[in-house]
């Protein structure tokens, strides 16, 4: 997350996955004027098809609704050489993808007691013991707002992230060497 300080709309993008363990693919396309609802985020974009993949409506957590208050109209459509870099600088496998973060954060709520249909409700993903009829089905939805232990759950990731990230800066700023640092004095000095 501190890594993408110098790219405010690739670190929106990373904090919507956090906050709504979205597809990468569905965080590229949001649009808070279109998708968030105050208590909640829509998350399939407006027009598009629907498919298997369900996007579905999850609660917005308190601290990223800051977050989507100040988002910047971002128009580009691939983080691939963002996310490369980020992976080579960070010394972090190949293996990790951006979809990596959805399955942190479904693990996560899973190792935080966050009952099974909440998780599949935030997922989009049909309850696999869902015995109702596929008429019932298609009327039947769950309520993003009726989530108590998901949104802990996210809240506390969020702030946990948050301090991991704040305490890198910290640390990256110690790191700095070389011309960085006549740079840093330079930012420090009062203005005339």
């Amino acid at each position: 997350m501190a890594y993408a300080d110098q790219e405010p709309c690739v670190q929106q993008w990373l904090q919507l996955m956090i906050a709504t363990a979205a597809r990468p693919d569905a965080a590229l396309a949001f649009v808070p004027a279109n998708q968030w609802l105050d208590s909640v985020i829509d998350l399939h974009p407006p027009g598009a098809p629907v498919t298997d993949k369900r996007n579905p409506i999850v609660p917005a957590i308190t601290p990223f609704t800051y977050v989507m208050k100040g988002w910047k109209l971002d128009l580009v459509t691939s983080r691939k050489r963002w996310w490369r870099t980020m992976r080579t600088k960070l010394n972090i496998p190949t293996s990790y993808v951006p979809k990596t973060i959805r399955h942190t954060v479904a693990s996560y709520l899973r190792s935080s007691s966050v009952p099974g249909e909440q998780i599949s409700l935030l997922l989009g993903h049909k309850d696999p013991t869902d015995t109702l009829e596929r008429t019932t089905d298609w009327y039947a939805h769950g309520d993003p707002l009726q989530m108590p232990e998901t949104i802990h759950a996210l809240t506390k990731l969020w702030n946990a992230v948050e301090q991991e990230a704040a305490a890198w800066r910290a640390d990256h700023l110690l790191t700095i060497t070389g011309d960085n640092n006549k740079i840093l004095e330079l930012r420090n000095e009062p203005k005339p």
